[in-house]
Formats: C-alpha cells, sequence, structure tokens
C-alpha cells in the first residue's frame, strides 16, 4: 500500500462558481410528488435541500485549500466512486 501524496490542486474559477449559483438560484422547480417515499425518483425536498447547500452552505474555498490527496492501495482515490463499493483490481 503506498502512502505517498500525490500533489492535486482544484482549480474552479469564481466566475464558474458565480455561474453555478446563478443557475441553482434560477431552477424551475416540478410539482412535488404524490408519494412520501422515493418510487418516483429523487424526492423534490430532498433535491431542493441538496441544492440549497451547494448554492449556501458549501465551502468551495475550503476544498481548493486542501490540495493533496493520499492514495490508497495504489488507486487514485479521485477515481473512485462512492457508490460502487467494489473496486476494479488492479494489475
Amino acid at each position: 500500500m503506498s502512502e505517498q501524496i500525490t500533489p492535486f490542486r482544484i482549480d474552479i474559477k469564481d466566475d464558474q462558481l458565480e455561474d453555478l449559483k446563478r443557475r441553482l438560484r434560477a431552477t424551475r422547480w416540478p410539482e412535488p410528488e404524490c408519494v412520501d417515499d422515493w418510487t418516483q425518483g429523487l424526492p423534490l425536498g430532498y433535491a431542493q435541500e441538496v441544492a440549497s447547500h451547494w448554492l449556501e452552505k458549501y465551502d468551495w474555498q475550503v476544498r481548493v485549500a486542501a490540495e493533496s490527496v493520499p492514495a490508497v492501495q495504489d488507486c487514485d482515490r479521485r477515481s473512485r466512486h462512492p457508490f460502487y463499493p467494489r473496486q476494479i483490481a488492479s494489475s
């Protein structure tokens, strides 16, 4: 297992963040779903909470300050997806 720290810089321009915020504010939300579960897809309230988090709470400056990430078992963590617990074995 490699404990090596590899340099990584997040380079997101302020105008890109402002564009994201503008688009989040301009979101046209659909009518609420007819059920109280996920059977009709992503619940509207949850989608609105996520959008609100990105718009009002997520601090990109903190992410930009974290410029390095450790490699995990010779696999770049940035390539891992949280919804796929089993990763393809490296050769």
